[in-house]
C-alpha cells in the first residue's frame, strides 16, 4: 500500500510538472489533466490564500492582512471543490470532444499555471 502511495504521488507531481507545457489537444491529455486537477485541488487553498495575502498586504493594515488570509481560505476552498469538479468532468467525458477541442471547463488549466 504504501509503494502504491508513493507511485501515486510521483506520478502526480510528474503530471503537474509536465502537464502544463501544452494543452489537450487528445482525449488522453485531457484524461491526464483531470486526474491532476483532482490530486492538485487542495493546492489551490495555499494559492488563493498567497494571492489574498500578498493584495491585502498592499494596503498596508494588519486587519487588512488578516482579512485576506481568511478571505483567501474561503476562496481557496470553494476554488477547490471547482477544481475537483472540472476534474471529474474531463475524467468522465474525456473520450468525447465535450467542450470543443477538449478545451477545460476550468481557467488555467492546471492549479500552478497564472
Amino acid at each position: 500500500m504504501r509503494k502504491a502511495l508513493t507511485l501515486l504521488t510521483i506520478c502526480a507531481v510528474v503530471m503537474v510538472c509536465c502537464a502544463p507545457a501544452f494543452a489537450a489537444t487528445n482525449p488522453g491529455e485531457k484524461l491526464v489533466r483531470g486526474v491532476a486537477n483532482i490530486v492538485t485541488a487542495p493546492i489551490e487553498i495555499a494559492k488563493q490564500i498567497d494571492i489574498e495575502w500578498k493584495e491585502s498586504a498592499k494596503e498596508g493594515s494588519a486587519r487588512n492582512v488578516t482579512m485576506g488570509v481568511f478571505g483567501g481560505f474561503f476562496k481557496g476552498v470553494a476554488y477547490a471543490i471547482g477544481r475537483v469538479g472540472s476534474g471529474a468532468w474531463d475524467i468522465v467525458s474525456f473520450p468525447f470532444k465535450v467542450p470543443a477541442d477538449y478545451e477545460p471547463v476550468m481557467k488555467p488549466d492546471f492549479v500552478l499555471e497564472k
